[in-house]
Protein backbone atom coordinates (compact mmCIF):
# COMPACT_ATOMS: atom_id res chain seq x y z
CA UNK A 1 0.00 0.00 0.00
CA UNK A 2 2.93 2.33 0.67
CA UNK A 3 4.79 1.36 -2.65
CA UNK A 4 1.42 2.30 -4.35
CA UNK A 5 1.20 5.91 -2.55
CA UNK A 6 4.87 6.54 -3.42
CA UNK A 7 4.12 5.82 -6.93
CA UNK A 8 0.98 8.01 -7.13
CA UNK A 9 2.57 10.94 -5.27
CA UNK A 10 5.87 11.13 -7.42
CA UNK A 11 3.26 10.94 -11.02
CA UNK A 12 1.69 13.92 -9.72
CA UNK A 13 4.40 15.27 -8.49
CA UNK A 14 5.78 15.40 -11.98
CA UNK A 15 2.50 16.63 -13.43
CA UNK A 16 2.00 19.49 -11.10
CA UNK A 17 5.43 20.86 -11.41
CA UNK A 18 5.45 20.40 -15.38
CA UNK A 19 8.42 18.25 -15.43
CA UNK A 20 6.60 16.75 -18.35
CA UNK A 21 6.58 19.70 -19.95
CA UNK A 22 10.69 19.46 -22.06
CA UNK A 23 9.63 16.67 -24.02
CA UNK A 24 10.52 18.12 -27.53
CA UNK A 25 8.86 16.04 -30.48
CA UNK A 26 9.82 16.47 -33.81
CA UNK A 27 8.29 18.11 -36.25
CA UNK A 28 5.57 16.90 -38.44
CA UNK A 29 5.70 17.24 -42.06
CA UNK A 30 4.69 16.05 -45.40
CA UNK A 31 7.44 15.46 -47.77
CA UNK A 32 7.63 13.94 -51.41
CA UNK A 33 10.70 12.99 -53.45
CA UNK A 34 10.73 12.71 -57.17
CA UNK A 35 13.94 11.43 -59.21
CA UNK A 36 13.96 12.70 -62.41
CA UNK A 37 15.66 11.00 -65.56
CA UNK A 38 19.32 12.52 -64.34
CA UNK A 39 19.06 10.79 -61.25
CA UNK A 40 18.81 14.04 -59.51
CA UNK A 41 16.22 13.98 -56.24
CA UNK A 42 13.78 16.60 -55.51
CA UNK A 43 12.83 16.96 -51.78
CA UNK A 44 9.35 18.78 -51.86
CA UNK A 45 8.36 20.26 -48.38
CA UNK A 46 3.94 19.67 -49.05
CA UNK A 47 2.61 21.25 -45.95
CA UNK A 48 2.90 20.74 -41.66
CA UNK A 49 5.75 22.27 -39.37
CA UNK A 50 8.41 24.38 -40.58
CA UNK A 51 11.80 22.47 -40.87
CA UNK A 52 14.53 24.36 -38.98
CA UNK A 53 17.91 23.67 -40.97
CA UNK A 54 20.03 23.40 -38.02
CA UNK A 55 18.18 20.75 -36.70
CA UNK A 56 17.38 18.17 -39.89
CA UNK A 57 19.99 16.53 -42.49
CA UNK A 58 20.38 14.17 -45.42
CA UNK A 59 21.11 10.69 -44.69
CA UNK A 60 20.57 7.38 -45.38
CA UNK A 61 22.86 5.04 -47.49
CA UNK A 62 21.96 7.29 -50.52
CA UNK A 63 23.27 10.29 -49.39
CA UNK A 64 26.87 10.63 -50.12
CA UNK A 65 27.07 14.71 -49.75
CA UNK A 66 29.46 16.51 -47.67
CA UNK A 67 29.49 16.54 -43.64
CA UNK A 68 27.70 19.43 -43.89
CA UNK A 69 24.36 17.78 -45.18
CA UNK A 70 21.88 20.01 -44.07
CA UNK A 71 19.13 20.72 -46.38
CA UNK A 72 20.28 24.62 -46.67
CA UNK A 73 23.84 23.25 -48.02
CA UNK A 74 21.78 21.59 -50.63
CA UNK A 75 20.07 24.32 -51.93
CA UNK A 76 17.40 25.10 -49.46
CA UNK A 77 16.44 28.90 -49.86
CA UNK A 78 16.48 29.76 -46.54
CA UNK A 79 17.29 28.76 -42.58
CA UNK A 80 13.74 26.75 -43.15
CA UNK A 81 12.00 24.71 -45.49
CA UNK A 82 8.61 25.34 -45.46
CA UNK A 83 5.46 24.19 -47.17
CA UNK A 84 5.51 24.82 -51.12
CA UNK A 85 9.94 24.58 -50.92
CA UNK A 86 11.61 22.07 -53.05
CA UNK A 87 15.24 21.22 -52.58
CA UNK A 88 17.43 19.26 -55.46
CA UNK A 89 20.12 16.84 -54.26
CA UNK A 90 22.39 16.29 -57.47
CA UNK A 91 22.61 13.16 -58.61
CA UNK A 92 26.60 13.06 -57.92
CA UNK A 93 25.83 13.29 -54.10
CA UNK A 94 23.03 10.06 -54.13
CA UNK A 95 23.82 6.67 -54.83
CA UNK A 96 20.97 5.24 -56.61
CA UNK A 97 19.13 1.70 -55.35
CA UNK A 98 19.73 2.92 -51.97
CA UNK A 99 17.80 4.87 -49.12
CA UNK A 100 17.54 8.48 -48.56
CA UNK A 101 16.37 9.87 -45.11
CA UNK A 102 15.00 13.65 -44.10
CA UNK A 103 16.76 13.33 -40.26
CA UNK A 104 15.48 15.14 -37.64
CA UNK A 105 18.51 15.99 -35.30
CA UNK A 106 18.01 18.31 -32.40
CA UNK A 107 15.75 16.51 -30.29
CA UNK A 108 17.02 13.40 -27.52
CA UNK A 109 17.63 10.94 -30.63
CA UNK A 110 18.13 11.30 -34.59
CA UNK A 111 13.71 10.89 -35.46
CA UNK A 112 13.76 9.56 -39.65
CA UNK A 113 10.88 12.29 -40.53
CA UNK A 114 10.84 10.98 -44.47
CA UNK A 115 12.21 8.47 -46.23
CA UNK A 116 12.86 7.53 -49.62
CA UNK A 117 13.86 4.80 -51.75
CA UNK A 118 16.24 5.72 -54.43
CA UNK A 119 15.37 3.99 -57.93
CA UNK A 120 17.89 2.14 -59.12
CA UNK A 121 19.15 3.17 -62.45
Amino acid sequence: MVAITVILAAVIGTFVLGLGDNVQSAPQASIDFETNSAGDVTITHRGGDALTSSEVELGGAAYTGSDENTIVDEGSPGTEFTAGESVTIASANIDQGEELNLIYTAGDSDTIIASYDVPAE
